[in-house]
């Protein structure tokens, strides 16, 4: 195991409480978009990859079931129970309940289900705030970044980390007006690594666009799950562990806090009503 010390090339953590800034969200994504172009070059190259990473998070063996399915999906019947008396929320309420049933499944194939090989990455697989290192120059601007905690990496779909990156690190009033500058911003910087590297079968703007629209169940799980646990402020985070993702009560007060912050609450409330007009939760 080697071992470096980022912080002395001026790399440090953004703030994973407010998510980030546009300068911050470009960076990464030119990043995320030389790493996936990197990879589809590799897989060509060494096919064999496809097989040691083909497992998702939601395939792997975690040991406690239900401890699993709880960190999984446990928070759809809350989010559920919390809309289902909004006016304009109560059908939405009644899908959360079902697609609670076969989540698990549904989300499974999503991560492998891609109409093109040419949309399929190695996927960092956890593109969330506090797994980037960016670099500033001496006025604070962001000026490279580095991804770490690869552990869950697999194969498959790019719209994953692109759902995944959206719904935990970017605010809701900067993706709710940004979202598709922010994928063609990507799409600019994949397409034109993987011209660099001379790779011979380039997915399109279009391709890619409706491979990350198939994949906004996972945005959707990312939202659900990994927000109210990125959101949760310091103070109350101290009280997270194991030990209260095991004890249902502890667990369910737990619950109560993180999806009443108000970062995740204005997040569910607009994009509950976007997935739904996207048939996501059919």
């Amino acid at each position: 195991m080697v071992m470096e010390d980022l912080s002395k090339d001026n790399f440090s953590l953004a703030d994973r409480i407010k998510g980030l800034d546009e300068d911050h969200v470009k960076v990464l994504l030119k990043k995320i978009a030389q790493f996936h172009a990197s990879s589809m070059v590799l897989v060509k190259e060494k096919p064999e990859i496809k097989d040691f990473l083909k497992d998702s998070l939601f395939e792997r063996d975690i040991g406690d079931e239900k401890l699993f399915n709880d960190i999984i999906c446990g928070n759809i019947p809350h989010i559920a129970n919390i809309f289902k008396n909004k006016i304009g929320y109560e059908n939405i309420a009644k899908k959360l309940g079902n697609i609670f049933n076969n989540f698990l499944e549904r989300i499974v194939k999503v991560c492998h289900n891609t109409t093109k090989e040419n949309l399929k990455v190695v996927n960092h697989g956890d593109l969330w705030v506090n797994n980037f290192l960016f670099q500033h120059d001496k006025d604070g601007k962001p000026t490279d970044v580095s991804l770490i905690d690869l552990q869950i990496s697999f194969y498959g779909g790019l719209g994953v980390d692109i759902n995944y990156f959206f719904n935990t690190s970017i605010p809701l009033g900067l993706l709710a007006t940004k979202r598709y500058d922010f994928l063609r911003f990507y799409y600019k910087h994949l397409k034109q690594s993987l011209e660099t590297l001379q790779y011979d079968d380039i997915p399109t703007w279009e391709d890619v666009k409706e491979e990350v629209t198939k994949k906004e169940l996972y945005g959707f799980w990312a939202m659900e799950s990994i927000l109210p646990l990125i959101a949760l402020n310091k103070d109350t985070a101290k009280d997270s562990s194991l030990d209260t993702l095991a004890n249902e009560e502890a667990l369910n007060n737990q619950r109560k806090i993180m999806l009443s912050e108000k970062r995740v609450y204005e997040t569910m409330k607009y994009s509950l009503m976007r997935f739904d007009d996207l048939g996501v939760l059919c």
